[in-house]
């Protein structure tokens, strides 16, 4: 009987491709006027999902990618992380947005 090996979890990447994708939307809906450019909920959850969501789960992902090195059976795939540094930066970008509009709404307080 042979050893089936135990692949990296695509978990990370899935939650950090869906957190970057609503942020981006959350950043698009005042511009498409389907929030009041006050909403500050909206902006709020978009910065929570991105820079923070994505960035906890680049590191969940590298946390599992080097525990999961210490079995002989395990599969790496560095390209989850490759790709969830990628979305991680782009966040920061996204982010932007989300924060100046938190500041313009603060400012009009």
């Amino acid at each position: 009987m042979g050893h089936s090996s135990t692949r990296a979890t695509k978990f990370p990447l899935i939650v950090g491709l869906v957190s970057i994708s609503l942020s981006i939307v959350l950043a698009a809906l005042p511009y498409l006027k389907l929030v009041s450019n006050s909403d500050l909920t909206s902006s709020l959850i978009g910065w929570a999902l991105t820079p923070v969501l994505t960035f906890t789960m680049f590191g969940l992902d590298f946390f599992f990618q080097t525990k999961g090195l210490s079995q002989s059976n395990f599969v790496s795939m560095e390209i989850y992380g490759k790709i969830l540094r990628v979305v991680a930066y782009v966040s920061i970008l996204v982010a932007m947005f989300h924060i100046w509009r938190i500041a313009l709404i603060w400012s009009l307080v």
